[in-house]
């Protein structure tokens, strides 16, 4: 989770606030806690569309 907050944190302000980002990981980043704390940064609907 750290690598993926550093990241998202890399763009300026104006190009973070209200935009999509596609967080992709290997299975190994694929834990619940990740997919719960994405589905918190992006809201859970958002997360769902994304996953189909």
């Amino acid at each position: 989770m750290e690598a993926a907050r550093l990241d998202l944190a890399q763009p300026p302000e104006k190009y973070r606030c209200g935009r999509q980002a596609l967080v992709r990981r290997d299975s190994a980043g694929g834990t619940h806690e990740f997919v719960a704390w994405l589905a918190g940064r992006a809201g859970l609907r958002q997360l769902m569309a994304m996953l189909r």
